[in-house]
């Protein structure tokens, strides 16, 4: 088998789901989960991990999601983008500046006896 096989991708589909359902329930139960709190985090890494299952499982099937843009409207983002840079450049030297300034009067404040 070289590097250039080509791969069934039902079954490699097929093997990714196995190995995302069964690597949680191996090692989930090896953590403590008395103390566990309901929050944002806990509901977006599940979330974050079915999405990234999913989309491998497509990639092994060979599905290909649709052209998100063209190559006018990327022409039209860029130009959007560098325009709003040119306009934020001066606040951006501002702000450094003064961060600039402020640490100088921290580090003055700090050497002063």
């Amino acid at each position: 088998m070289n590097l250039y096989t080509k791969v069934n991708g039902k079954i490699a589909a097929g093997m990714i789901a196995v190995a995302a359902v069964v690597a949680p329930a191996v090692f989930l139960p090896s953590l403590d989960f008395e103390g566990f709190q309901l929050s944002a985090f806990a509901i977006l890494i599940p979330a974050l991990y079915v999405i990234f299952v999913v989309g491998l499982c497509g990639m092994a099937l060979g599905r290909r999601g649709a052209a998100i843009t063209s190559e006018a409207t990327d022409a039209r983002i860029t130009a959007s983008y560098l325009a709003i840079r040119k306009r934020l450049k001066p606040l951006v030297w501002v702000l450094m500046a003064a961060w600039v300034v402020w640490v100088a009067y921290l580090a003055w404040e700090l050497m002063a006896p």
